[in-house]
């Protein structure tokens, strides 16, 4: 390994340990994958729910909060795409997916 490769290798060992430790004290990496997956589709479906075919969260005209969301949900849908985040997304919580694409 060249000097570059180790330097890089030492980072992603730091910069994981770090991460992990995050996760952990956070409380979500205590949690099995399975157990994450259930707890963010509960979340979702709960948001969801409340936008329910309301074009906006707080009314007729976009918020924050809708640009939180909508940066959130990106993520998903076009930066992993085929990955259970998105299948999610794009099962049964279709509204977002809706809204999504249309405030692209």
């Amino acid at each position: 390994m060249d000097g570059s490769g180790m330097k890089m290798w030492l980072i992603k060992k730091f910069v994981s340990r770090r991460v992990k430790s995050a996760l952990n004290t956070q409380g979500i990496g205590l949690h099995s994958k399975e157990d994450r997956f259930h707890l963010l589709r509960q979340d979702l479906e709960a948001v969801s729910d409340y936008l329910g075919t309301k074009s906006f969260f707080l009314g007729d005209e976009p918020t924050q909060i809708d640009a939180t969301v909508f940066g959130v949900l990106a993520q998903f849908l076009w930066a992993a795409p085929g990955s259970e985040f998105n299948r999610i997304l794009c099962g049964k919580l279709l509204n977002f997916h809706r809204k999504s694409i249309s405030l692209s």
